[in-house]
């Protein structure tokens, strides 16, 4: 116990060992005053009372060896000889130590227990048998009462007699307690009542604990009663989205069936039937505000004897309850009609005779506007719900919308087909008629014209948009007098545009000529507001069926002749699929060229350039062909407008550029370092993050910067030349060529080209190939020849398709050539096999 061998304790005076000096005074003292007589600290300390015949039994504190302390229990007996004296003293110390751990442990455990049962915010009691013994403080702020009034009582003191299930509270209260006495854990809810009587709902939770060797009841109880509370509010908003949602389709079905007839009398009588239903209203009046707005006038009625309907036939818009109503555009109203000063007397006298006794009016607004009035009367004091009013007052708009509609049929019919500013048929008019007037002229051609005016917007600018307005309506019958004689259907689509529709025409020239005759008459000033206006107009022509098989084909077809028109200013143009640039199959492949820069189908050929001096190859032009699945090889004429036209032209161009950097990586691992060219448009330079996305592919791709180039043509460095600069010098500074591709094509200036960090000019094949035969062209590319050695520039010569060109450029001074008659746009691998085969040859291809 002390970790002592027998000698080190043997023959050693106690306390001096294993005793604390300290306990051993404080011991003494305690004797001293006990004995009445002084005790030693020491020896006597432990044997004083039995020394006196007394027991002597006492906790104290061991030392071990290693200097830890133990509690041990000592118990001294005296040791008597045979003749009765003292001969010893036997000592026998118990270890205490587990013991008060053990202790210390159940204290801990009951204070933690005692704490959260005192500390609980819910209920918690005991019961023994059915009685309750003990409870926390909740318990009684939860039920109102002190201890004494719980303690000692059953639960059925504070239940009422009957559950909600119509149960008797003690009977069900006595199947629960034995159940719990089974061991079964009983969680319920259950209506309790406090101390006075007040009810409340709560969950009660019992559980069987013994205590000692007796089985007791552990209950808690929850207060749910604002669950509960929150429950049946729920319900209650649960019933009444149920309610509004029925209501709601009976509006919607009511709208059906109003809609579906534009006939007053029906649509009287169809809300007649549905507010039967709706508003479980007696007695029903719908009125309707008279033309003048001085009135409202009794227009269907239910439930009224015909003593009330003398008094109740028209109403005064002014003064009365319902005008009330309308005036303000709010529901009104009356729980007691028989107290109500808004009612005249004799109405209300006979209303009182009827056992009318509430009323409820509910105006008819339709856009803002009131269009009259429902009026609900009721026998017993009515009190409306939110729900009720809400719906009685969707109910009364859409009855109040099908009555607009009813009243405006034939304007909207009107309106329907003609346009509301010159009378004119309209764009459905157009529609709807077209294939009726081709099958009433058999055997003639049918031509549709497009006329939009020239210069409106100045006029709708400069001297309003009420003069415009003005002009317009003097357009339609200058056009149908120009057109007398002939089948026209004349109509204006919108803004400053007509379409003319002629049927039973002759000959193509014809509508042409009628065309002509239109843009002439047009043409003569037009007397507005005293003011001789003048205006021209662009005429897009189009021909049935040759541009389109039905209405909306061929107008969009006349729709891009037109626009051809004003870009060309030549008056009257004939549709030509050359310049659709949106017809059906072109948008089919844009739409396509997503899927192609996705699914990698584009491809790189790349035509060589050669120095015309030394016939070495100088650099390679890489020249993108897209490999359609349904279409085959295609070349940049059929989609490279599209790209330009469409928000691919980004990835489109990441692509193109990772593509010629992979296979100049393998070219340059092959030995060869000439540049690479790839085409850039003027989207590109429009393009902020262009630069940066070319850093990060030469890098990414390990190329020298040198051994790339980029050619842009002159008009997409025109179209914003002060951003072109900048963004020019930014890819010069690092380290990649530029040049100017298709030279002489575009309206660039000696001063502007100046400016650029160029490198190489390319002139247009146009001139190139016709040098040979055109002494023009030959003076053009000589100029442009001297104009780049003069900037210090390279010069290119693109379109050279024979020997004869050759020899020409090498006698102008020009340094490099590309072309048919040098090599074809060959794919990489016919590219490396060709370089190859050069190499192995000794002599070049110029003599």
């Amino acid at each position: 116990m002390l970790g002592y061998a027998a000698d080190e304790v043997i023959g050693k005076q106690t306390p001096a060992l294993f005793h604390d000096t300290d306990e051993i005074r404080q011991h003494a003292a305690a004797l001293t005053q006990e004995l009445g007589e002084p005790i030693q600290p020491g020896f006597d300390v432990f044997v004083a009372k039995a020394r006196r015949g007394q027991s002597e039994e006492r906790e104290w504190t061991y030392l071990r060896k290693d200097g830890s302390r133990i509690p041990v229990r000592l118990s001294v007996t005296t040791l008597y000889g045979p003749d009765g004296k003292i001969e010893g003293f036997l000592g026998i110390a118990a270890d205490l130590a587990a013991q008060k751990q053990a202790q210390a442990s159940l204290r801990d455990s009951q204070a933690r227990y005692r704490t959260l049962f005192e500390r609980a915010g819910d209920s918690i009691f005991l019961m023994k048998g059915e009685y309750f013994v003990d409870c926390n403080p909740a318990t009684l702020e939860m039920f109102g009462c002190t201890r004494d009034q719980i303690v000692g009582t059953t639960p059925y003191r504070y239940s009422p007699e009957f559950q909600p299930d119509g149960r008797l509270s003690r009977t069900k209260a006595q199947e629960k307690i034995t159940s719990a006495f089974d061991g079964e854990t009983q969680f319920f809810e259950w209506r309790h009542q406090r101390y006075d009587g007040t009810p409340f709902d709560a969950e009660v939770t019992l559980n069987i604990v013994m205590i000692g060797d007796e089985p007791h009841i552990l209950a808690t109880v929850r207060d749910i009663s604002e669950r509960k509370k929150a429950e049946a509010e729920l319900m209650l908003s649960r019933q009444a989205l149920i309610e509004r949602n029925e209501h709601l389709r009976l509006i919607n079905q009511l709208s059906n069936r109003l809609h579906a007839s534009l006939k007053l009398d029906a649509i009287l009588q169809e809300t007649m039937e549905a507010l039967l239903g709706l508003s479980h209203a007696p007695s029903i009046a719908i009125y309707l505000l008279s033309a003048d707005a001085a009135r409202l006038d009794l227009v269907a009625h239910r439930g009224f004897e015909e003593q009330i309907l003398r008094l109740i036939v028209n109403l005064p818009v002014a003064g009365s309850h319902s005008g009330q109503a309308m005036t303000q555009k709010r529901l009104l109203v009356s729980n007691d009609l028989s107290h109500d000063d808004r009612v005249p007397t004799d109405l209300k006298n006979v209303l009182a005779a009827a056992n009318l006794n509430s009323a409820l009016i509910i105006p008819m607004i339709y856009h803002e506007q009131a269009l009259g009035c429902i009026n609900l009367a009721y026998r017993e004091q009515r009190t409306f719900s939110d729900v009720e009013l809400e719906t009685l007052n969707a109910f009364s708009n859409t009855v109040a919308l099908a009555i607009a509609n009813s009243r405006h049929v034939v304007s909207l019919g009107f309106q329907a087909k003609h346009d509301s500013l010159t009378a004119l048929p309209n764009r459905s008019v157009l529609h709807e008629e077209f294939t009726t007037r081709i099958e009433e002229a058999p055997g003639g051609l049918t031509a549709l014209l497009l006329l939009d005016l020239d210069h409106f917007k100045e006029i709708n600018d400069t001297l309003g948009h009420h003069v415009g307005d003005h002009l317009l309506t003097h357009i339609g019958p200058r056009l149908q007098d120009a057109l007398s004689g002939t089948r026209a259907l004349v109509c204006r689509l919108g803004g400053d545009e007509f379409a003319v529709l002629l049927t039973g025409l002759p000959d193509k020239t014809d509508a042409v000529t009628l065309a002509k005759h239109v843009t002439t008459a047009l043409r003569r000033p037009f007397m507005v507001d005293g003011m001789a206006l003048q205006v021209g107009v662009s005429v897009g022509v189009a021909y049935y069926p040759e541009h389109g098989e039905s209405s909306h084909a061929l107008l969009r077809a006349a729709d891009v002749a037109m626009y051809q028109a004003k870009t060309l200013t030549a008056g009257v143009v004939v549709y030509d699929r050359s310049f659709d640039n949106y017809s059906p199959d072109r948008l089919a492949l844009a739409s396509e060229l997503v899927q192609a820069v996705q699914g990698g189908e584009l491809v790189l050929h790349y035509q060589p350039k050669l120095d015309i001096a030394s016939g070495q190859v100088t650099g390679f032009e890489a020249l993108v062909r897209w490999q359609n699945p349904s279409r085959g090889l295609l070349y940049p004429g059929v989609f490279i407008h599209l790209v330009e036209m469409n928000d691919v032209i980004h990835p489109f161009t990441t692509a193109i550029m990772d593509l010629a950097l992979a296979d100049k990586r393998r070219l340059h691992d092959l030995g060869y370092a000439q540049p690479v060219a790839i085409n850039l448009s003027v989207r590109n330079l429009m393009d902020t993050h262009y630069v940066a996305r070319l850093a990060e592919a030469i890098t990414r791709h390990g190329i020298p910067e040198r051994e790339v180039e980029l050619e842009l043509t002159e008009t997409a460095l025109m179209h914003d030349p002060d951003s072109s600069v900048a963004l020019l010098q930014e890819i010069a500074a690092m380290g990649v060529n530029i040049a100017v591709d298709d030279f002489g094509t575009g309206y660039s200036s000696l001063a502007y080209l100046r400016r650029l960090p160029l490198s190489a000019l390319k002139i247009d094949r146009s001139f190139v190939m016709g040098m040979n035969n055109n002494t023009q062209d030959a003076i053009i590319v000589r100029s442009t020849v001297a104009l780049a050695h003069s900037l210090g520039l390279r010069v290119i010569a693109e379109g050279v398709e024979n020997a004869e060109a050759l020899a020409l450029l090498a006698g102008m001074g020009c340094e490099q050539a590309q072309g048919y008659h040098l090599s074809r746009p060959l794919p990489l691998n016919e590219l490396i096999a060709w370089l190859r085969a050069r190499c192995e040859q000794d002599a070049t291809l110029i003599d």
